[in-house]
């Protein structure tokens, strides 16, 4: 199944080797096993975690990372955002203020999120959905 061009951060994109990892940011700070899967994580300076191999999931806490193929990035306003993304849906998170905004990809295969706090992105997450158990 081919990934949606708008999973990418920076150089990386879902489904690439963890390998590539090193190449677009050099060695992790961290390397440990995400919960949940069992797979290798990579946890890089600003925290950018890296998960599987090939990869299966980004989450990205700081603008040195890089930006999403439509130009944003952490820090980037809400207005931004619903322009590179229109139709991007919003939801709030309980207990802290923040907003969820998210679209999904291949019938839920892949979702890209964006948490906004106080109209800016503070982190982008993209994932390749697990298949349920």
């Amino acid at each position: 199944m081919t990934v949606p061009a708008d999973l990418e951060i920076g150089s990386l994109q879902l489904g690439d080797p963890l390998s590539d990892a090193i190449t677009a940011y050099g060695q992790p700070k961290q390397k440990t096993t995400a919960h949940g899967t069992g797979g290798p994580e990579w946890i890089y300076p600003g925290g950018t975690y890296i998960d599987g191999d090939p990869i299966w999931q980004m989450t990205v806490n700081s603008a040195s990372a890089g930006s999403t193929p439509r130009g944003i990035h952490v820090g980037s306003s809400l207005s931004a955002l619903q322009r590179a993304y229109p139709g991007i849906q919003g939801r709030s998170i309980p207990k802290g203020g923040s907003s969820y905004f998210s679209m999904n990809y291949n019938q839920n295969l892949f979702t890209l999120g964006f948490t906004v706090e106080r109209g800016v992105v503070t982190q982008i997450n993209m994932t390749k959905n697990l298949p349920p158990f």
